[in-house]
Order: structure tokens, then sequence, then C-alpha cells
């Protein structure tokens, strides 16, 4: 009877490490997973600073360049700001396919990916 004791007892022990085990590799996921995908949008966002700043400057050389030819600055930055709005206008029309699907998409399959490198 003892040796059924000893034997169901030592079950149970295995049984308990093995469940803390397997919380501790689920955490662990979590925050690898987590980790990826903090790394995957920061670099995004950093990439998309980059572009930013160089429209923003391309813009800049183009209202330049429009008020050279209209003799007058200011009507080449006014220009410029209109054709900023209307891109501005149709990025929001477009949004949903343009900005979040994508974004949701990358969030996904890096939470998702299953892989190991």
């Amino acid at each position: 009877m003892s040796d059924n004791t000893t034997v169901t007892t030592g079950l149970l022990e295995k049984a308990e490490h093995y469940g803390k085990t397997s919380l501790q590799l689920i955490k662990l996921q979590a925050v690898d997973r987590s980790a990826k995908v903090m790394t995957s949008l920061s670099t995004q966002i950093v990439i998309g600073f980059a572009v930013v700043l160089f429209i923003v400057f391309l813009n800049i050389g183009f209202a330049l360049w429009i008020g050279s030819l209209t003799g007058k600055t200011f009507q080449g930055f006014f220009i410029m700001s209109g054709v900023i709005i209307l891109q501005a206008l149709l990025l929001y029309l477009f949004r949903e396919p343009l900005i979040r699907t994508p974004v949701s998409n990358l969030v996904i399959n890096n939470l998702l990916n299953q892989k190991e490198k």
C-alpha cells in the first residue's frame, strides 16, 4: 500500500512541477512575442519618421520651385498646401486598406508567428 502512495505522491509532484514549468514557458513565450511586436513596430515608426522628413523637405523644395516659376514664393507654398490637403483627404478616405489593415496584419503575424529563428 505504501508503494502506491509513494508512486501517487511522486506523480502528483511531477504533475505540479510540469504545470509550473508550462506556465513559466507560456509567460516567456508571451514576453518574446510582445518584444518582437514592439521591435517591429518601433522599426516601422523610425522608418515612417524618416519618410515623413523626406516628404516635408521635398514639399518645401517643390514649393520654392513653384514659387520661382510663378514669381511669388508664397504662391508656391499655397499650391503645395493644396496638394498636401488633397493627399491628406485621400489618405483619410482610404485609411482602412492603407493603414489599419497592414498594421493589424503586422501585429497579428508577429504575435502568431510560431517559427523559431
